[in-house]
């Protein structure tokens, strides 16, 4: 059940981030959550550190990273 919240969650924030800021790597996140669903663990890491390395500023990338990291622990 936690696991269902958790990429819940994540789906609405990276989908309404993408819809409010226009950013052009936004499929980054998408692809990391995607990774994430499917239990690609490492592979959805380096997008998110990627997007984060490319978007230092922008707080989506660290909570990507912070739901990552907790949906890993449920696992």
């Amino acid at each position: 059940m936690m696991r269902l919240v958790v990429s819940g969650l994540l789906v609405v924030l990276v989908n309404g981030f993408a819809e409010s800021q226009r950013l052009l790597d936004h499929a980054t996140l998408r692809l990391a959550v995607d990774a994430m669903l499917h239990q690609r663990y490492d592979r959805s890491d380096s997008l998110v550190r990627a997007f984060i390395q490319s978007y230092p500023r922008e707080p989506i990338g660290y909570l990507t990273l912070a739901g990552l990291e907790q949906y890993r622990s449920i696992d």
